[in-house]
């Protein structure tokens, strides 16, 4: 694990970004619908 800069590093993305980003989809497209 690298501890330089854990958060706004662009190219590399926090290992808890990912499921985040998910749930932000999905909220985004249900307000998308509605």
């Amino acid at each position: 694990m690298e501890t330089e800069v854990p958060f706004g590093s662009p190219r590399k993305k926090p290992f808890f970004f990912e499921p985040i980003n998910k749930t932000l989809e999905k909220k985004i497209r249900k307000v998308k619908k509605t």
